[in-house]
């Protein structure tokens, strides 16, 4: 049992591009890691939306930030990654994590056991500060656990309103120690597993598989260059989503990988047939936790599945690390969990924070969020009986 803590012991912050991290315990301490949560990932300046956004020259927009919590000796025990932006462009809210586009991990980093403690002060600060929103709109929060439990908790004693707009569940691998040729023994069809062996056979007839893992600070570059082009060649590219199309984008990406290489959380992995390469992914690591941020694949070769073959070389190499524990797939609601290799599941969540329990703002912004879900699902349906 952890001691307890009173609020006088807590002390909480809203900081800008960088805190504080030469002690590192939170990392290991936490219920749950979240790479967006440490400091080299506020560091790069957040991408500009609108306009700015598309395309044309890199530019930057605001800094990222962060509410973070210490006790009185300093010690850092929670950091929640957020900022101030418009709302539709009128009321000004809390978004939590900083790029909600992107970034796929939208729950505070916390201790364990003190969850309730350091989310209770979070939220009286968020209430109390003259200069922040009142409502926060969190993407991308998993939806179980003790950080979740602490929501409820505090939405219970009436300390916030507490407001789930979509929920879904994400593929995630758990364990593994045991090795990945066990693992999917265990969790996957033997259809599933011949299948892919196939596959991997046929492309090895042009040329030898290979998984090369780029974590160095001076090969991410390049590496990321090659993601760039493997993503264009898909369908992000033929619908001018892919990061090469939104330079801003490209660069808040590169950076952010690039900063959490240098402290060992961040590498690229790159799948190779012979000396080209056919499918790559951007992965985020908190400690034993790995996050798939990004992955792109040769088109030309899709009927080869090189995505799913570099899932498996992935899987792979995860599981043959000593630290490594779980991997999140992150990925968000229109993603069919079924669709990939992994078969575990994480519940997930987005929602709308009322730090005042039941204000004008907290309820329209409640309203807007599931009429903006709607639309999207009536859009989805409709594009899917064409």
């Amino acid at each position: 049992m952890s001691e307890s803590w009173t609020a006088a012991e807590i002390r909480i912050a809203f900081v800008q591009g960088h805190y504080d991290e030469s002690v590192c315990a939170l990392e290991r301490s936490a219920s749950h890691p979240n790479p967006f949560a440490f400091s080299p990932a506020l560091q790069p300046l957040l991408p500009r939306r609108g306009k700015a956004h598309e395309g044309g020259k890199a530019s930057a927009g605001s800094m990222a930030s962060a509410l973070i919590s210490t006790r009185a000796d300093g010690t850092l025990n929670g950091v929640w990654p957020m900022n101030a932006q418009k709302h539709s462009g009128l009321l000004r809210i809390m978004r939590a994590p900083n790029v909600p586009l992107y970034d796929t991990d939208g729950t505070p980093m916390i201790v364990a056991g003190h969850e309730q403690a350091v989310l209770k002060q979070m939220i009286a600060f968020l209430a109390a500060d003259p200069a922040l929103p009142k409502v926060l709109l969190g993407h991308s929060l998993i939806a179980e656990g003790p950080v979740w439990d602490a929501l409820q908790w505090l939405s219970s004693l009436g300390l916030l309103r507490l407001t789930v707009i979509e929920s879904w569940e994400r593929s995630i691998l758990e364990g593994g120690a045991e090795g990945a040729e066990t693992y999917f023994r265990r969790f996957s069809s033997a259809r599933t597993r011949k299948t892919i062996r196939a596959k991997i056979r046929r492309l090895q007839e042009f040329a030898p598989l290979s998984l090369a893992i780029h974590k160095a600070v001076e090969d991410i570059p390049a590496a990321f260059a090659t993601f760039l082009k493997l993503e264009a060649s898909g369908w992000k590219g033929n619908k001018r989503t892919a990061l090469k199309f939104h330079p801003d984008d490209a660069r808040y990406s590169l950076e952010l990988v690039t900063g959490l290489a240098r402290t060992g959380r961040a590498f690229i992995g790159v799948l190779n047939m012979g000396e080209r390469p056919v499918a790559a992914g951007l992965f985020l690591r908190a400690a034993g936790e790995v996050n798939f941020w990004r992955t792109a694949y040769d088109n030309d070769l899709s009927r080869f599945s090189p995505g799913k073959i570099l899932d498996v070389m992935i899987t792979d190499h995860l599981c043959s690390q000593p630290w490594f524990n779980r991997l999140d797939s992150g990925t968000d609601s229109a993603m069919d969990p079924t669709k990939l290799l992994w078969t575990q599941r994480r519940k997930m969540a987005n929602v709308v924070i009322d730090c005042r329990v039941s204000s004008l703002a907290g309820h329209t912004v409640v309203i807007s969020q599931r009429l903006r879900l709607l639309l999207k699902r009536c859009r989805q349906g409709f594009f899917s009986h064409r």
